[in-house]
């Protein structure tokens, strides 16, 4: 883990805070951590990702990240959107949707 970076724990709380109009780089900072360390740290969970996409613009893209990484939906992973012509979702929705299939399918 990059030594400038916060520790994964307080990563995980500042993705969960809801008031973010004064410090948008700690919040960014933070997720990007997040998703940068999603593959070894087996701290970083799918709830972690959807916690992501309660923000806008780029944080909600590092969360849907940290969800293709951990869950390995339509194959992307790191891959760029696109890559197989499928969609990327930021949306939570659709992403609380695809995890309640995957529960009921026993595939998560």
């Amino acid at each position: 883990m990059d030594p400038n970076c916060p520790p994964i724990v307080e990563c995980k709380a500042s993705v969960r805070q809801t008031c973010w109009a004064e410090n948008q780089t700690e919040l960014v900072m933070a997720a990007n951590a997040l998703m940068e360390n999603c593959e070894t740290d087996p701290t970083i969970t799918v709830d972690d990702g959807l916690a992501c996409l309660d923000h806008p613009g780029v944080v909600a893209e590092m969360g849907a990240r940290i969800l293709y990484v951990l869950t390995g939906r339509d194959g992307l992973g790191w891959r760029s959107a696109g890559y197989n012509e499928l969609s990327f979702h930021v949306d939570k929705q659709n992403w609380l949707r695809y995890l309640a299939d995957q529960s009921r399918n026993g595939e998560q």
